[in-house]
């Protein structure tokens, strides 16, 4: 009778099989850290971009209010629960473009003017917008007055409902009006082009951003 021994790995195979194991966990950790990385620009970036928004908003409100009423095409029509838009002029009702060429004069655009959706993921052709620093680009669309979106801020999983206001006549809680949107998008047409992540919506009150 014949015994049957079993071979057993040499050294030389037990080191190439641990190089090789090592390898791919050093390509999986690298790959792990530049997408983790990469997350936290797309949020840094975003929250610069809202934070300059706001900015300009209020710079806008405080120097713009003798062309524009309330300084953001917003004014209330006295005895009326609606409001109005204007442009520039104060003598119809503001464009998307108008919206860009207003903030141009308090943000600093690498190209103004553009079609958003051409540059960055939106499904609104109506959307005008502006190229910042890098491959940040906003855009604006006017809703003509409607309540404000849900939003999502950078690291958030979930919409965060439509921002409420407390009524001083009624005394009641009720949706904040908005005059426009703004879509903020902090990578172009890279990806992953999800909302919380590189894409964030903000409906444009009275007072700025709406959230």
């Amino acid at each position: 009778m014949f015994k049957m021994f079993k071979k057993a790995f040499t050294l030389a195979e037990i080191l190439i099989v641990v190089m090789i194991v090592g390898f791919i966990a050093m390509a999986l950790i690298k790959a792990l850290s530049n997408n983790s990385y990469t997350e936290k620009a797309m949020h840094a970036n975003a929250l610069k971009t809202i934070t300059a928004i706001e900015q300009a908003s209020a710079e806008i409100k405080d120097t713009e209010h003798t062309q524009v009423p309330t300084g953001a095409f917003m004014e209330y029509v006295t005895g009326q629960a609606t409001y109005t838009t204007y442009n520039a002029s104060g003598s119809a009702q503001a464009t998307a473009s108008d919206i860009v060429t207003l903030f141009s004069k308090h943000l600093k655009f690498e190209k103004e003017g553009i079609n958003f959706c051409d540059y960055s993921s939106c499904s609104d052709a109506s959307v005008k917008g502006a190229k910042m620093v890098g491959d940040v680009y906003i855009g604006f669309g006017n809703i003509a007055i409607a309540n404000c979106p849900s939003y999502r801020l950078p690291n958030e999983t979930t919409d965060s409902p439509a921002p409420t206001y407390l009524n001083p006549n009624t005394r009641n809680f009720e949706t904040q009006k908005c005059w426009g949107k703004v879509y903020i998008d902090v990578n172009g047409k890279n990806g992953p082009n999800t909302q919380g992540k590189d894409i964030f919506i903000f409906g444009m009150g009275a007072n700025g951003l709406a959230r």
